[in-house]
C-alpha cells in the first residue's frame, strides 16, 4: 500500500518531506490511482522510515504519526462507531490534556486520509491491485463481502446442479431480503462531492439511481404482482433479472407477518415449505450495526455517506462470514438433539 506525501526523490527527501508536510496533497484529481498531479508518491520502506524517523523523536508534527493509528481508528469505528472527530480529539489529548499546548490543525487532513485509507483498503481486500486495467475497472458489486452459504453457481455449487429432479431443487434456493432502515437517513444539506467508488460495493451508482427515480420509477405500491411485467417494463435493462427459468416466492418475514393484517398467511415462513426456519430478517438484524453510525453519516455528503455505510455493511458481513462455522456447528448439535423427537 502506497501513501501519497509532499516531494519526491530519495528515501531522505520523503523523510524530510513527511516530517513537515502533511501525507496526502490534492492539487488535481484524475480519477487515476497511480497517479497525482504535484504529489510524490512515498515506498512503503520510505513511509517505514519516515515513522521511524518520527518515532525516534525526529519530529513533533502529529499529522506524521497517522499512518500508525489509522488502522486503530478503522476497527474502532466499525466496532464503538467511534467519528473522526472524537478520535482526533482524543489524539489530542492523549498528547497534551493540560490545555496549555497550541497544536497544528490537521483535522480536515485527517478526515481526507481516513476516507482515502478507507477505500484503499477496500480496493486491497478485493483483490483490485492485481487486475492491469486499475481499479477503475471495478465492477459494480464486485467490493461487496458475499455469503459463502447461498448457492453461487461455479462456486459452491456442483456442476450439474441444474439437473438436480425437482423435489430435491429446494436446496439450492436463494433466499433475497428486502427492507428500508429509516433511521440512517440523510439530510438534505445541499452538499456535492465525488465518489470513490461508485457502485463498487453494497450501495448503486448514485447518477443511475436518480436517473432511474426520475425517469422510470412508477408508482405502484404493490412490488411483488406482476413483478415480471413491471420489470420489464420499468428497470433498466442492466438491472432486468431472466425469470424464464426461475420459481420466484414472494414472503414475509416472521417479524412483520402480523402487521400485514389477516388473510395473509399464504405468504408466512411457516406455513410455507421447502424454506427450512428461515425467519427472513436478516437484513434488519444488522440495524443495530448501522445506527449507531448514522448520527455521523447523516451529515455526509451522499458519496462519503455511501463509502463509509458500504465500509460498515462490509465488516457486518465479514463478521457473519468468520462467524459461520460455529454457527453451522450450533445448528447441527441442535438438529442431532431434536432428530429423535421430530421422527417419533
Amino acid at each position: 500500500m502506497q501513501a501519497i506525501i509532499r516531494g519526491q526523490g530519495s528515501v531522505e527527501g520523503q523523510q524530510a518531506a513527511f516530517r513537515t508536510g502533511f501525507l496526502y496533497e490534492k492539487d488535481t484529481w484524475t480519477r487515476s490511482y497511480d497517479s497525482r498531479a504535484g504529489a510524490g508518491i512515498a515506498s512503503t520502506h520510505a513511509l517505514d522510515a519516515a515513522l521511524q524517523a518520527y518515532n525516534k523523536g525526529a519530529s513533533t508534527d502529529v499529522s506524521t504519526a497517522w499512518r500508525s493509528h489509522l488502522t486503530l481508528f478503522h476497527e474502532l469505528t466499525l466496532q464503538a462507531k467511534t467519528n473522526t472527530y472524537d478520535f482526533y480529539q482524543s489524539l489530542l489529548r492523549a498528547t497534551d490534556n493540560s490545555g496549555t499546548s497550541k497544536h497544528p490543525h490537521r483535522y480536515k487532513q485527517f478526515c481526507h486520509t481516513v476516507r482515502l485509507w478507507r477505500h484503499l483498503r477496500q480496493l486491497k481486500r478485493g483483490g483490485r491491485g492485481h487486475d492491469p486495467a486499475g481499479a477503475s475497472a471495478t465492477a459494480p458489486g464486485s467490493l461487496a463481502v458475499v455469503c459463502p452459504a447461498c448457492p453461487h453457481p461455479g462456486k459452491n455449487l456442483p456442476d450439474d446442479w441444474d439437473l438436480t429432479p425437482p423435489d430435491k431443487l429446494w436446496i439450492y434456493t436463494l433466499y433475497l431480503m428486502m427492507d428500508a432502515n429509516f433511521r440512517c437517513r440523510c439530510k438534505d444539506r445541499g452538499l456535492d462531492g465525488v465518489s470513490l467508488a461508485p457502485g463498487w460495493s453494497y450501495y448503486v451508482d448514485d447518477q443511475k439511481f436518480q436517473d432511474y427515480l426520475q425517469n422510470d420509477c412508477g408508482f405502484e405500491t404493490e412490488y411483488c404482482r406482476n413483478f415480471e411485467r413491471r420489470m420489464a417494463r420499468n428497470f433498466p435493462e442492466e438491472m432486468r433479472l431472466d425469470l424464464e427459468d426461475v420459481n420466484v416466492r414472494w414472503m414475509i418475514p416472521k417479524n412483520h407477518i402480523a402487521v400485514h393484517g389477516p388473510k395473509h398467511s399464504r405468504y408466512s415462513l411457516n406455513f410455507n415449505d421447502k424454506v427450512g426456519r428461515t425467519y427472513g430478517e436478516g437484513v434488519e438484524s444488522s440495524w443495530s450495526h448501522l445506527n449507531p453510525a448514522s448520527m455521523s453519516t447523516r451529515e455526509m455528503a451522499l458519496a462519503t455517506r455511501h463509502e463509509v455505510l458500504d465500509d460498515h455493511m462490509g465488516a457486518w458481513n465479514w463478521q457473519k462470514v468468520i462467524g459461520l462455522g460455529g454457527f453451522v456447528l450450533h445448528l447441527c448439535s441442535m438438529s442431532a438433539h431434536e432428530y429423535p423427537s421430530n421422527i417419533g
